[in-house]
Order: structure tokens, then sequence, then C-alpha cells
């Protein structure tokens, strides 16, 4: 059953194909190459950077579900923007 969901390959080859990198190809059999990599796809450096941010995003969503207070609060927090409690704007949505 997993395997019928699995859309990886087609999720793989819509960014090939994005980045001009194979022609669109419907029929999987024949998937042209028309050029390498764009550099920044291939920079070992560069993707260990976005595996990071993007763990620490998740981590952060994984953070809002499970707070136990606010959520205005800590969306407040994640953003670095200054929570004024009293204020009309933040009551009103902090009730929720």
């Amino acid at each position: 059953d997993r395997q019928r969901h699995d859309r990886r390959v087609e999720t793989v080859l819509a960014m090939l194909h994005r980045y001009d990198v194979i022609d669109d190809a419907i029929d999987l059999s024949d998937v042209r190459v028309k050029r390498s990599l764009p550099e920044s796809l291939a920079d070992a450096q560069r993707l260990s950077e976005k595996l990071l941010r993007d763990q620490k995003k998740l981590y952060a969503l994984v953070q809002y579900v499970q707070e136990p207070g606010d959520r205005m609060q800590f969306i407040h927090r994640y953003f670095g923007v200054p929570c004024d409690e009293t204020s009309e704007d933040y009551t009103a949505h902090g009730s929720e």
C-alpha cells in the first residue's frame, strides 16, 4: 500500500524538470538528461545548511503543537516580535 502512495520519484522528477535538468517525462522509460544539476543543488555545504534549517523549523512546529501555554505568545517568541498581552489585538485572538 505504501508504494502506491509513494510519490518520491514523481517529486524528484518534478524538481529536475523545474531546474531544466530533464525534459518533462510522462513516460519514465524515456527520461532524457538535458544538462547537469545546478551547482546550488550539488553543493554539500549548502544542502547540509538547508537540512539543518528545515530540521529546526520542524522542531519548532513540534514545540508549537506541544505548547502548554498561550500559542500566540509562542508565535511572537518564534518570530522575535514583542507580545503586548494587554493590547486589544492580542486579547481578541489570545482567547481562541
